[in-house]
């Protein structure tokens, strides 16, 4: 589906949600238990996920459950002042050398108590396996770009036309594509604790990609077995703070602490049940009767004055943007006016104002502010590039 982003979006520079103390965080309730009894919390981010498989992902709701059954080579952490900042996760150390060609290689080496939900120990290898997974054309990952500065990246995931002509299920003629072996992308395992990427140039926002749901390891045994892999606790094997317990599908997924993580001890609840709803009045009134200890964006549009005016409802910055993509290759969207007719017919001022109510900004671009620029941190690429 080619389509093309269009100026008709709003920047999202908020994340809203009602809940216990913690991110986006409110008074009431209370779900800590007292000392020496289980600390159990339900919480509601969505309905039912389209898929929780890391590689096949792209929604924010699925992202943050993948963040508990999952972990990269880098991860986000609390810097201890409600700040995220970047930290090691399976790596216990990067090293990174600029070569004479321009190209950068960065090793990363896994640390020793890295280890899958099922008590396996975590590889390099397996690292290989799902970044090359990830590209792999077969896959069709939404997210196969977020590798495109590893070197190799366009032959294995873009390919390179044929010359010959084909038609695609819309009966339209493309190009026949040839695509490189997987072994092309610049990714391997020396040894079992070695993982060395090579990169194209130097991307300064790279670690951040190494913490990215989409490249998170997944286990090639586990994966080719079983095609349903992620629907069951059974097959769903991770490696991060969080194993999947149950998950009766439209219903709600539980999530219990990993006991081979390595950083076990210092997690908090003891379960986490995400509760899977998409009715935004049943979920008010679940977080009213305490059955919901933390709910984040779906509340009624009427309550959201009184949820934020008695601090119930609590708002963070969020960098993003909503924004409507057409397909250009279909009538009418093929005419550029039609698209702008779409785009000037949207009153971002009376959605941000009437509809949404918690702050989020009209935008008009496509990247948002405070988003780094080439130079990296204190740079910002709106204030840069210009609007």
């Amino acid at each position: 589906l080619l389509a093309v982003l269009l100026a008709v979006m709003m920047l999202a520079g908020v994340m809203a949600g009602c809940g216990t103390k913690g991110p986006a965080e409110s008074d009431a309730p209370e779900s800590k238990a007292p000392t020496g009894e289980a600390f159990n919390m339900t919480v509601c981010l969505a309905s039912e996920p389209e898929t929780i498989d890391p590689a096949l992902s792209n929604t924010i709701d699925a992202g943050n459950m993948q963040h508990h059954f999952f972990e990269g080579l880098i991860k986000w952490i609390d810097d201890g002042e409600g700040n995220a900042t970047l930290d090691f996760g399976q790596a216990e150390s990067m090293d990174k050398e600029v070569n004479e060609d321009g190209t950068v290689t960065y090793t990363f080496k896994i640390r020793d108590d890295a280890k899958w939900s099922d008590g396996q120990p975590v590889t390099a290898e397996d690292f290989v396996y799902s970044w090359q997974r990830l590209v792999n054309h077969e896959t069709a990952s939404p997210y196969n770009y977020q590798l495109d500065m590893v070197k190799g990246y366009e032959a294995v995931a873009v390919g390179t036309p044929t010359g010959e002509k084909t038609k695609n299920e819309d009966g339209e003629e493309v190009d026949v594509m040839e695509f490189a072996d997987l072994s092309t992308l610049a990714v391997s395992a020396p040894d079992d604790h070695t993982f060395v990427v090579t990169l194209s140039y130097d991307c300064p926002y790279f670690k951040e990609i190494c913490a990215f749901p989409s490249t998170f390891p997944v286990r090639k045994d586990i994966v080719e077995a079983n095609d349903k892999w992620t629907f069951e606790p059974d097959t769903y094997i991770g490696n991060g703070p969080y194993k999947m317990s149950e998950w009766v599908h439209n219903s709600y997924i539980k999530a219990v602490k990993n006991e081979n993580y390595y950083g076990v001890d210092k997690l908090g609840p003891d379960s986490i049940t995400f509760q899977l709803m998409d009715d935004a009045n049943a979920i008010l009134s679940a977080f009213k009767s305490e059955t919901l200890q933390f709910v984040k964006d779906t509340v009624p549009t009427d309550e959201i004055p009184t949820l934020l005016a008695d601090g119930t409802l609590k708002v963070q910055p969020q960098i993003g943007t909503y924004y409507v993509a057409f397909q250009t290759q279909k009538a009418p969207f093929t005419d550029a006016r039609v698209r702008e007719a779409f785009s000037l017919v949207i009153d971002r001022n009376y959605i941000i104002e009437k509809i949404t109510q918690t702050g989020e900004v009209p935008a008009n671009a496509y990247v948002p502010s405070g988003v780094y620029d080439v130079e990296g941190p204190g740079s910002d690429f709106r204030e840069v590039g210009g609007a």
